[in-house]
């Protein structure tokens, strides 16, 4: 059960990403991108998928414009993405995205690393779903 903090966060968010809109610095596109990934999460929680995957997106495509496609800090949004996609059954997208992550998340942490691990067995999860044909096409 979200409660109503759930919804002044939500309120506040919303602000923090309006007000940062116009302002075309490097510091306030990474203060708009960590808000609209807060705010995504907390949509996640609250069952609006839908409005969660427009947000991740929206602050996965501004760290990619402002950072390129393979920098580390992609990882905590591309792994939410990939789990809404998991979730939903859309098991190839997940895939992609969890690889991506990997790649981020071995070159950041290291093979060992508890996050890197869990981003392998989330991975492997989605294989197991596809099986081997969508696998190689993949």
């Amino acid at each position: 059960v979200i409660g109503p903090d759930a919804y002044d966060s939500a309120s506040d968010l919303e602000l923090v990403i309006s007000g940062l809109e116009a302002k075309r610095g490097a510091r306030e596109a990474e203060l708009r991108e960590s808000a609209l990934h807060n705010l995504a999460a907390l949509r996640d929680e609250q069952g609006d998928v839908a409005e969660a995957e427009r947000l991740f997106q929206r602050a996965l495509s501004s760290k990619e414009e402002r950072l390129g496609a393979d920098h580390v800090s992609l990882r905590p949004t591309l792994v939410r993405l990939a789990q809404i996609h998991h979730k939903d059954g859309r098991l190839l997208h997940a895939l992609g995205l969890y690889d991506r992550a990997l790649e981020l998340a071995k070159r950041e942490r290291g093979e060992d690393d508890p996050i890197t691990i869990a981003i392998g067995a989330w991975r492997a999860e989605v294989t197991q779903g596809l099986g081997r044909e969508a696998i190689r096409r993949h």
